[in-house]
């Protein structure tokens, strides 16, 4: 029943009546005007506390009434700003947890002699004679550290060349090559006859499960450290640490042409990616006891932000970092690239190889690992982090020079999930929250306020 059908009703066989309306009374005026207001703006009723501003009298309630309002509505404007501002900044949070698993995959190790110059000298030297006659061993030498620095390799003091013997080792380089192009020269000096699996291993366990170390270890260049040998991926740790830890035992690989006070291994943490940046890495000393203790932790950042990329380039550990030094320091430098990234680095094969005369020439610009363009870490990545112990080896053994001990602590992955504070349906519960607290509105208030 209507506001306009304020009249008794009654049933009288079986039929509604309405009770005739008294005209001859005129009711209160006070009466008329809520019984006005009420049913022409039904809207005042959605309101809370404008339906009682509009119905009193009295200027000090109507002042307070007023007053409550224009508080809470500027409360309300306030939060709302807030709620507002926060979710636009796309405010994050780190959740962290700790994920037992069965078995944890190992980063790529690679293990690098210092030196680049360990290779089959004798098989070397006859290939030069072969190829050019007998040569003064000084100046045979030298023609090797031409070649192995020309090939784009750190430490072989090529900078001390003057530009008249390094014309004159580019001449004795070009007939030593002969038909050979220079990457297959490279090959056979650093394929053929460079560092082998089993002259650089001695052993290698799991735990006490004796290994082939020739199985799980691959050959790999290094930028600027020469050819080395990476982990072959994936290789998983199945149990607790001492359990099934990775122990290798290393050779000591001489080298001839560069003086060396102190024998020293390399080891770089990389991926799966054929990119080996030259950082992480860590000095292995001969007759030490080196104990590598590692933690793996799985990273997924909001993308969109400035502190991580989802771009190709920059997904593996080391991608971003040896695509800038090649493109800004390398071909940006001298138009070319170094042999032995031809047949490692699918993007470089339609650029020209490196001579060596034009990479001694340039030695030290190009030896250089400074980047000019920042290299941002994946957004979803895997990370280990590591600590390492060395001390003196007590009980060595003349069968090795190095040695390693790496595992896990515990199959278990930390997990590093950044969300936002604020997402949509927060976004609207808050919002939803302070206008119901502070002005007592929602989406049902606006909808009625519009029919009415």
């Amino acid at each position: 029943m209507s506001c306009d059908d304020n009249r008794r009703l009654s049933v009288i066989n079986g039929h509604i009546a309405f009770q005739a309306r008294d005209v001859s009374k005129d009711e209160d005026a006070q009466t008329v005007a809520e019984f006005k207001c009420n049913c022409r703006y039904p809207w005042l009723r959605e309101l809370h506390g404008l339906t009682a501003f509009m119905m009193t009298d009295d200027l000090y309630v109507k002042a307070f009434y007023f007053l409550i309002m224009f508080v809470c509505a500027g409360v309300s404007i306030g939060t709302t700003s807030y709620i507002m501002n926060k979710y636009n900044e796309h405010q994050s949070t780190t959740h962290i947890t700790i994920v037992p698993t069965k078995r944890l995959e190992f980063p790529t190790l690679t293990f690098c002699p210092k030196v680049p110059d360990c290779i089959d000298y004798e098989h070397v030297y006859k290939d030069v004679e072969m190829h050019i006659g007998f040569l003064d061993s000084n100046v045979t030498d030298d023609l090797l550290r031409f070649m192995i620095g020309g090939s784009g390799f750190d430490n072989m003091d090529v900078d001390i060349f003057s530009s008249e013997y390094i014309r004159e080792l580019d001449n004795l380089y070009g007939r030593w090559r002969g038909n050979r192009t220079i990457v297959e020269l490279f090959r056979f000096v650093f394929g053929e006859n460079g560092l082998k699996c089993d002259e650089f291993f001695v052993s290698c366990y799991a735990g006490s499960q004796l290994l082939d170390c020739c199985e799980i270890f691959e050959p790999q260049y290094v930028m600027l450290r020469g050819r080395c040998f990476r982990l072959k991926p994936p290789y998983y740790q199945n149990d607790n640490d001492e359990t099934d830890k990775l122990s290798i035992y290393f050779r000591n690989p001489r080298s001839l042409l560069v003086n060396q006070t102190l024998s020293r291994v390399v080891l770089y943490m990389g991926d799966e990616n054929p990119e080996v940046s030259l950082y992480p890495r860590l000095y292995l000393n001969e007759n030490d006891w080196n104990r590598l203790r590692l933690v793996q932790k799985k990273i997924s950042m909001l993308p969109g932000s400035n502190d991580c990329s989802t771009d190709p380039d920059n997904q593996g550990k080391g991608t971003c970092f040896v695509r800038s030094w090649l493109k800004n320091e390398v071909i940006g430098t001298v138009n070319c690239s170094f042999p032995y990234f031809y047949d490692t680095l699918p993007y470089v094969k339609n650029i020209p190889v490196c001579e060596p005369k034009v990479v001694v020439e340039h030695y030290l610009k190009l030896m250089s690992t400074a980047v000019e363009n920042r290299c941002q870490p994946a957004c979803e990545r895997v990370d280990n982090s590591w600590t390492i112990m060395n001390s003196i080896d007590y009980s060595p053994s003349t069968n090795y020079s190095f040695r390693i001990e790496a595992s896990f602590n515990n199959l278990e992955v930390e997990h590093y999930d950044e969300v936002r504070t604020t997402s949509v349906v927060g976004f609207i519960s808050e919002l939803g929250g302070q206008s119901g607290l502070f002005v007592g509105c929602s989406v049902i208030t606006f909808v009625q306020v519009n029919t009415n």
